[in-house]
């Protein structure tokens, strides 16, 4: 079976050369990762954008850098967007919960830059972990709904909605179905509680759900660096998605998708 993980992250206390990330891509016969920088002040724990750059230039034929931006930051986000865009990197990553709601006018200018370059935008959604450095995060701001006018306004953007939504999973699904533009990834652990309780909701019924598997894409969201626990990942999803009678889409949600997105 082939496998892209599309959200990643770089766990660079543990693994500052990415070779254990490597190894849990080589466990997981994961052909390629997206592995997305995280602001360090507020998660000391995650690579930041210099650090993604460095793990990808090792790693190029594996690795797919995805660059942090804070569109409050005005030019210095357009700085930080030009300058990893010239590094190669293919996506942008957003944090909702430092304080900003993504569909605010102000930000449209950062957007539309992104829309020029033909880059895609992964974001958190949901409720966040606290952070370890005692930055302060507000998961209001992630709430799906917030993307909606930017779906709207910038359809040539692919926008990723991680987590499933998490908090709010039925909103983000139902946004996915909405949208052509619109994904969401199974970064979390809830993801499977979420597609446990699909049947559940008045959306499974409509006539677009039938092709709801072509807008997910795999994702972990994390790795140990021990081989034990870092093995058979990717297997154990594919039998919960045989337990759920969805083993048949297994091949876009683990690869066609992402691949389709990532343009490789």
């Amino acid at each position: 079976m082939k496998v892209i993980d599309f959200h990643q992250h770089l766990l660079i206390k543990k693994d500052p050369s990415g070779d254990k990330l490597l190894q849990y891509m080589n466990l997981n016969t994961i052909e390629k990762a997206l592995v997305h920088a995280v602001p360090i002040n507020i998660f000391s724990w995650c690579g930041d954008n210099e650090d993604i750059l460095g793990v990808v230039k090792k790693y190029p034929e594996r690795l797919i850098g995805s660059m942090h931006i804070d569109p409050r930051c005005g030019k210095g986000a357009l700085d930080t967007l030009e300058k990893y865009y010239q590094e190669g990197f293919k996506w942008v990553k957003m944090f909702p919960d430092l304080g900003f709601y993504p569909g605010d006018p102000q930000y449209r200018p950062i957007f539309e830059e992104i829309r020029k370059k033909g880059l895609g935008v992964l974001l958190h959604q949901g409720t966040v972990s606290l952070s370890d450095t005692g930055g302060e995060l507000n998961s209001q701001y992630a709430q799906p709904i917030y993307i909606d006018v930017l779906a709207r306004l910038f359809p040539e953007i692919n926008f990723v909605l991680a987590h499933m939504g998490s908090t709010w999973y039925s909103e983000a699904i139902c946004l996915a179905m909405s949208y052509e533009n619109v994904y969401v990834d199974t970064s979390s652990s809830r993801a499977q509680p979420i597609f446990r309780v699909m049947k559940y909701l008045p959306w499974y019924y409509h006539p677009k759900f039938k092709n709801f598997h072509k807008k997910v894409l795999w994702g972990y969201d994390g790795y140990s660096g021990k081989k034990k626990s870092d093995s058979n990942i990717a297997r154990d999803w594919q039998k919960f998605l045989e337990e759920v009678k969805l083993e048949r889409y297994k091949d876009d949600i683990f690869y066609n998708n992402a691949k389709n997105l990532l343009k490789i």
